[in-house]
């Protein structure tokens, strides 16, 4: 779970980001012992394990934090403590290259969790054959991409098209989870979710990737 500590004053339960200490600043001394594990980026940056999150206020958190533990500041303390601070800047911006993007958000609790074999995405019969489908039809245009270039324009804007529709459903996978609430059951049914809609972007971003490519081969048509 989250980076949580008691307040003595107020004797409720606050998030930190895990560099900040119970009085609100950076404690650089703080680092996992060898053996620990290290924090989870949700822990880092002082939130709940949820995917639907703020992303502009959490980027101007992440930037404060940044600027506080700046090596600059900690200079007259000595190169001990610059490092220290320069390895608690990388930790925030590890964890934001990944939280900040909703879709690695949602792999991210994903993997979290762990994941059996058993457990790994495998697409229904009917995906399988519409991928081999478009990859027939990609082969085909790709003989002749300048002349194929309107068919695949039209290929890419299907693939498109099918993109939103999938995160639309990963947008309410991300919910279901958030829904849950750490209740084991409901994070299990959810996770499964968003297992089947990233796996089902992955199948498709391949087919995007391709169909990018050949069209990068041509040129515009004039008029």
């Amino acid at each position: 779970m989250n980076d949580i500590y008691m307040s003595a004053a107020l004797g409720s339960a606050v998030l930190r980001p895990y560099v900040i200490g119970d009085h609100g600043g950076a404690v650089l001394s703080r680092w996992p012992a060898p053996g620990e594990p290290m924090p989870n980026h949700f822990e880092v940056l002082g939130l709940k394990p949820q995917i639907c999150i703020d992303e502009a206020a959490t980027d101007a958190k992440v930037k404060a934090l940044i600027r506080q533990l700046h090596p600059d500041r900690y200079l007259r303390d000595g190169p001990a403590m610059v490092e220290r601070a320069q390895k608690h800047t990388a930790l925030l911006n590890d964890a934001w290259r990944v939280l900040r993007d909703f879709e690695k958000r949602c792999q991210y609790v994903v993997d979290l969790a762990g994941e059996r074999p058993d457990e790994t995405y495998k697409p229904s019969a009917a995906e399988l054959a519409l991928s081999f489908e478009r990859n027939e039809t990609l082969d085909e245009l790709a003989e002749a991409p300048q002349q194929n270039r309107r068919a695949l324009q039209s290929l890419l804007g299907e693939l498109e098209g099918d993109r939103v529709d999938i995160r639309e459903i990963l947008r309410e996978d991300a919910e279901l989870w958030d829904a849950a609430g750490g209740d084991p059951a409901g994070e299990a049914t959810a996770r499964r979710k968003l297992r089947t809609s990233l796996g089902r972007l992955t199948y498709l971003d391949k087919l995007r990737s391709r169909c990018k490519e050949l069209l990068e081969k041509t040129v515009p048509e004039r008029g």
